[in-house]
């Protein structure tokens, strides 16, 4: 009896040593090689040693198309002639067992007559199979792949222990499939930047336009393969055929030079949608004028992809193979780095070429302007010369001021946004009460926030007057209330030099037609001046009277101030401009009241005069046409909301959970983002925040927000392309959506609404404001879907 547990033992240990030694040579073998083939095939060849059977096959799962790719296998000579041999790779929608061992990650077995039967599964397509045992290939807790032990001798059921050999094994595989699968990534990756670079050096060697063309398609013949390949250049409304390449003499290119047409075109499809498009036959589906050509030369795959250089499409580089589905997301990849490459030499030889046109032509003007200057004196030429240059320099100064105007607004109304915001959530009390002391510092800090806003605004507007850009939005106002708002926004100022401030209003008039904001910017603008400008003690008026003649209602401010000398009052109304004088350096301010107050005026199609005279003060009238207002409705103020929202926040309970509509806020501005997120959440909404254009659009298609607030200036992909992607969803082109930008530049606001934007706000946002906007979409929105 001992003998004989002696030599079971024996043999257990035998086994154990021999399994041993086979997952020992598993890994002796991964380690030893990134080699695929040979790690898979040595990794098959234990799996038939450990479990004695006749045939093995290891297969790559891709989830993506739901196949699996036979990646290495063995079988017997006696195997090879069947007519039904497994195929490279199979899809699994037909196979509900071979989808569990993948899915679930189990192991299974299944025989000729037993459960699960061959029949549900792949190995079904090999004739005469009686045992067959699937594991799943598992890496780091990820199914990557498939490993099918097979025998046709017998049918025949695993131990456990030799099932969980075999999972070992299989997962042994499954390191040697990631291992080498990294290796090849990493030597095509090197390989890539190496051809790349190589690449970068040939096109960028020369600057003539032929030159880049010829290195271009030599180099990148190495990175890609293809058939066909053209480059075409956005002219004003078509592209031209700018070069072409064949690696078969005998296709027939569109000659260069052929003009194709922006709306028909594959080309004018990538350049209007500003992405590449990759097409597996195009033979099966034509509908773009090129596709006649290419399908003449049996081109079949193609691929067009966007010159980008400096936040432009210049054209598309677009290349053909006679296979069908011979381009790879992969490949697309690939494609448009080097056609980014190949945008940037293209742009410098064209400015190249440019410069050098430029160069020619300068010198058959100087040549024309030698005979010019036998007629003319030396300095009569210089003059001309200056001229000229002086033009080309305002010109250009002129376009660098709107672009740096534009970046200044987005700089600047960023940072107030967030300043803003929290005073006037301080202000309502979203985080408690407030002392008298602190109050009066968030007020301190609001005045100096909305001032420099102020400034800010000036600068913006004159620059839109300037350019003819800004439209007046023309409603009934109140007079009364327009003059004692002003008022009121100086009288602090008036008060620290005690100034006597007075208003006088003709009594019949009550209601004109006028831009509120715009009239009020006009008022403040002189009253300001008036109080800097008028030593302490003094005083300032403010008179509303009526032309009856004219139609057209006088206002007029007046002061007993330092008063302007007539030599200043001719240059005052223009921009930068400030008296040389002593009040006026201790008033410092940027020189633009004036010549904005003058420049709305006249928008409003009205006049302003000035009547002064050293030492006796000054009269600045302003004449607006008396236009007759027709009666509407009273909106909501501001203020009233504000209200509203403080006793809302009051009766607030702080541990209250939001409940109310889902809220995606796409903001790249972490302060502002946590400030609306605050504010927001406090008003009962639930809110998702996006930092970035692309994880916005993502969180828009999984949460399903009831509206969104949407950034323009966001990174990765900017506000205006992610509204534009969302209108172009079916599941997600209803929701509101209000754009928010801090550049607030002329034309901004109608770039969003054709975007798609329901409505428009500059930073700063107005929190009253924002709940009123909130509140007016999101009911639209009920309402709809109720409909």
């Amino acid at each position: 009896m001992a003998a004989a547990n002696d030599y079971q033992n024996e043999t257990q240990t035998l086994q154990y040593d021999r399994e041993l030694l086979i997952l020992q040579s598993a890994s002796a073998a991964i380690m030893s090689s990134l080699d695929l083939e040979h790690v898979l095939n040595a990794v098959i060849g234990e799996m038939i040693n450990l479990l004695g059977v006749e045939a093995c096959t290891i297969f790559d799962w891709k989830p993506a198309d739901n196949k699996i790719y036979e990646l290495a296998a063995y079988r017997p000579p006696d195997w090879v002639d069947s007519p039904n041999t497994t195929p490279t790779s199979l899809k699994l929608a037909d196979f509900p067992v071979t989808w569990r061992v993948l899915t679930d990650k189990l192991a299974i077995q299944s025989t000729l007559s037993g459960d699960p039967p061959l029949a549900e599964t792949h190995a079904d397509r090999q004739d005469n199979i009686r045992t067959l045992l699937m594991l799943p290939m598992i890496f780091q807790e990820r199914v990557i792949g498939l490993v099918d032990v097979m025998d046709r001798r017998s049918e025949r059921v695993f131990s456990p222990k030799e099932v969980a050999m075999a999972r070992l094994l299989a997962n042994h595989a499954a390191i040697a499939l990631e291992n080498a699968r990294l290796h090849t990534e990493t030597e095509r990756h090197t390989q890539q930047l190496a051809l790349m670079q190589q690449l970068d050096r040939a096109i960028t060697v020369s600057l003539r336009i032929s030159d880049v063309y010829y290195a271009f398609a030599s180099h990148v013949a190495r990175m890609l393969s293809y058939d066909h390949m053209s480059i075409t250049l956005l002219e004003t409304d078509y592209f031209r055929v700018s070069y072409t390449a064949n690696a078969d003499a005998s296709m027939n290119s569109l000659p260069v030079g052929t003009r194709l047409p922006y709306h028909a075109s594959a080309a004018g499809w990538v350049v209007g949608h500003r992405q590449p498009l990759m097409r597996h036959n195009i033979a099966a589906d034509s509908h773009f004028v090129e596709d006649e050509q290419l399908v003449k030369n049996q081109i079949k795959a193609h691929l067009i992809i966007p010159l980008r250089t400096q936040g432009k499409v210049i054209g598309t580089w677009n290349i053909g193979s006679r296979l069908v589905g011979a381009y790879s997301p992969d490949d697309l990849v690939l494609a448009q780095r080097v056609a980014d490459q190949l945008a940037v030499a293209i742009a410098n030889a064209q400015s190249y070429e440019q410069a050098r046109q430029e160069i020619a032509e300068r010198k058959r003007a100087e040549a024309a302007l030698e005979k010019e200057r036998a007629m003319l004196a030396q300095r009569v030429a210089e003059q001309t010369a200056g001229l000229r240059a002086a033009n080309i320099e305002l010109a250009r100064i002129a376009r660098l001021k709107d672009e740096f105007l534009a970046n200044v607004s987005h700089e600047l109304r960023t940072p107030l946004t967030a300043i803003l915001g929290l005073c006037e959530m301080l202000d309502m009390g979203v985080y408690g009460s407030l002392n008298d002391k602190q109050n009066q510092s968030i007020r301190y800090i609001d005045e100096s926030g909305r001032h420099l806003l102020a400034l800010i605004n000036d600068i913006l507007d004159l620059a839109k007057v300037e350019a003819k850009e800004l439209e007046l939005e023309l409603r009934p106002v109140n007079v009364e209330a327009v003059c004692q708002a002003s008022l009121t926004l100086v009288k602090q100022m008036a008060y620290k030099k005690q100034l006597k401030m007075s208003l006088a209003l003709d009594s019949t008039i009550s209601v004109i037609q006028v831009d509120e904001r715009r009239l009020k910017q006009i008022l403040v603008n002189l009253l300001s001046n008036a109080v800097k400008f008028t030593p302490d003690g003094g005083a300032v008026g403010l008179e509303v009277d009526r032309d009856e003649e004219q139609d057209r209602v006088i206002f007029t401010v007046w002061d007993t101030g330092i008063g302007i000398s007539e030599a200043h009052q001719a240059q005052l109304f223009q921009p930068f401009v400030q008296l040389d004088n002593t009040l006026s350096e201790q008033n410092a301010g940027t020189g633009l009241g004036l010549s904005l107050v003058y420049g709305l005026t006249k928008l409003h199609g009205g006049d302003v005069t000035l009547e002064s005279k050293v030492g006796h003060g000054s009269r600045f009238v302003v004449s607006l046409p008396w236009l007759k207002p027709e009666p509407t409705p009273e909106a909501d103020q501001p203020a009233s909301i504000a209200a509203s929202l403080r006793e809302a926040i009051a009766s607030e309970a702080i541990d209250q959970l939001p409940s109310g509509p889902l809220l995606l806020l796409a903001e790249d501005d972490k302060k502002i983002a946590a400030l609306l997120l605050d504010f927001l959440t406090r008003q009962g909404y639930r809110v998702v925040i996006a930092h970035t254009g692309r994880e916005a659009l993502t969180q828009a298609q999984l949460e399903r927000p009831a509206l969104i607030l949407m950034d323009v200036q966001m990174p990765e992909l900017d506000g205006l392309t992610v509204i534009r992607r969302i209108r172009a969803d079916s599941e997600l082109a209803h929701i509101p959506i209000i754009a928010l930008t801090a550049r607030a530049m002329a034309g901004d606001r109608e770039k969003c609404l054709a975007a798609g934007a329901n409505d428009y706000l500059s930073k700063p946002v107005s929190l009253a404001e924002l709940v009123t906007r909130l509140n007016v979409h999101l009911s639209t929105a009920t309402e709809a879907s109720n409909e």
